[in-house]
């Protein structure tokens, strides 16, 4: 069609084109109007005047009311890349999240405006003055509590629907009859069309068995357990009863909690004083599956008995919660025998459990209870072995219930000075020990009590005294010395 103005033309009101296969402006260059874009991200990055330190001025620069830079209240959008149309509407205006008119708006300052129409941004509601301290007042989505998203400020629109032509929708559950009433014009006011359908039973999208509510189902199916009656899903929805079927409830599982009680020590010569003589303990919360987390609840106590030993405690350890616990150093004179102690840790209850339908499933779930750890060492008299001096010294430590223990004389016997071996008394189980000479490939020969041959005994026990260390002096031993026949160097097992 041709251009009123013509080509090339600048009167008053209108320009045009020197060229009239050319346009005068892009829509991207227009404030408001109807603008396109190829996706809803271009489409949210329409500017405003940009914010400053001074109070935001942006529509007294447009000269406008609606409008500041780009952007204008009840422009439209054209995003390609859903092909929908959307119109500007500032967030809690005309219907857009809340009821707001032109005379609120008219109230509003100018950076309560720029949020209402572009909501991810923030504009300077007040500059540095002298009454807010020099500081620069921000208004942004949070302090009008709308939200932030950038798409708020945008409404769909639908074209060629002029209002909804569906009045009222009824549904008779008793004769399954569903009625809809359509008006000519959407608004109520026509002359109503009633359209009425009958819908089988279960189309109303809702469970209501043909079969008797009691009767019961026989196995499992899917989800549903066997002995479920009718009457149990009556009532439920179809997505509900899909669901049942088709995704048997996963229930949660707990455990794993415990506690634990360590000390650093194994064999301990009896009666020793270890001036600090230290406890160390933890506590685990478990796992619980859903939801995921700890299955129980915080430490709330522990508490450390002695069992067996020379009487020290009880303690009790500080926690710090969820689950810390202190440890103990002490003073501890060690006993022969076990020492031994128990940990018993207190959690409170833990957090309830849910299936996987979200319903609590309180079978899975930590009562408020006690886990109990214990931990020893033992104390031990010395083992004394004779040297190639006559003197004495100590073998290495073993258990009091020790067997099959290797003596090694790594000496040649002289005249005087024989093999000796030196047992705690107390260690002897059943009135005496046997002692056989040990060789790797031959096997042991029997020496003690009787020698090779069963002919003699070739060791003299003898009862004496030994002053283990400076708190335990006079302990018994008997002295198992060899006499006879000369010999080199030896590793004897000593048994009971």
């Amino acid at each position: 069609m041709p251009n009123p103005v013509g080509i090339n033309s600048y009167v008053v009101d209108f320009f045009s084109p020197n060229n009239l296969t050319q346009g005068v402006v892009h829509s991207i260059n227009t404030i408001g109007g109807y603008q396109e874009f190829a996706t809803i991200s271009e489409r949210n990055s329409i500017p405003l005047k940009a914010s400053s330190a001074s109070a935001y001025d942006g529509f007294t620069s447009s000269d406008d009311k609606w409008s500041s830079g780009r952007r204008r209240v009840g422009m439209m959008a054209y995003v390609i890349e859903n092909q929908k149309l959307y119109t500007l509407q500032p967030v809690g205006y005309f219907g857009n999240g809340g009821e707001l008119n032109e005379t609120h708006w008219d109230s509003a300052g100018e950076a309560e405006r720029a949020v209402r129409i572009d909501p991810a941004n923030a504009y300077t509601a007040e500059g540095p003055n002298l009454g807010n301290g020099f500081t620069t007042v921000m208004e942004d989505a949070a302090s009008l509590q709308i939200s932030s998203d950038p798409n708020g400020c945008w409404v769909e629109l639908v074209m060629g629907i002029d209002g909804n032509p569906i009045s009222a929708v009824a549904h008779d559950a008793n004769t399954g009859d569903l009625t809809i009433t359509l008006t000519h014009d959407g608004s109520g006011s026509g002359t109503p069309i009633e359209f009425t359908v009958t819908l089988p039973t279960g189309y109303d999208g809702i469970y209501d068995p043909i079969v008797d509510d009691a009767t019961v189902m026989p196995t499992d199916v899917g989800g549903i357990d066997g002995g479920t009656t009718a009457g149990d899903l009556s009532g439920l929805s179809m997505n509900q009863m899909w669901d049942k079927l088709l995704f048997p409830v996963v229930y949660p599982t707990g455990g794993g909690a415990g506690t634990l009680l360590n000390d650093t020590l194994g064999l301990v010569e009896a009666q020793e004083v270890l001036p600090s003589f230290t406890l160390t303990s933890t506590a685990n919360m478990g796992t619980l599956s859903n939801p995921a987390g700890p299955w129980t609840g915080d430490v709330t106590g522990a508490l450390v008995e002695e069992l067996n030993g020379t009487g020290s405690g009880p303690f009790n350890p500080t926690v710090t919660p969820p689950n810390t616990i202190n440890g103990l150093t002490f003073s501890y004179t060690a006993a022969l025998g076990l020492n031994k102690w128990r940990l018993t840790t207190s959690f409170a209850d833990g957090p309830m459990p849910v299936d996987s339908t979200g319903a609590d499933y309180p079978g899975a779930r930590y009562l408020a209870g006690v886990k109990t750890n214990t931990t020893d060492f033992e104390g031990v008299w010395p083992i004394y072995l004779g040297k190639a001096d006559g003197s004495f010294e100590k073998r290495g430590l073993v258990s009091q219930s020790a067997n099959d223990i290797t003596c090694l004389q790594n000496y040649a016997e002289a005249p005087g000075i024989d093999h000796t071996i030196l047992i705690p008394v107390d260690m002897i189980q059943g009135g005496d020990i046997t002692i056989e000479l040990y060789h790797p490939t031959l096997g042991n020969s029997p020496s003690y009590p009787t020698g090779p041959g069963g002919s003699s005994t070739v060791w003299v026990q003898t009862l004496v005294t030994m002053d283990v260390h400076a708190n335990a002096t006079g302990i018994q031993y008997y002295q198992y010395q060899k006499a006879g026949s000369t010999g080199g160097v030896n590793t004897w097992i000593i048994n009971w």
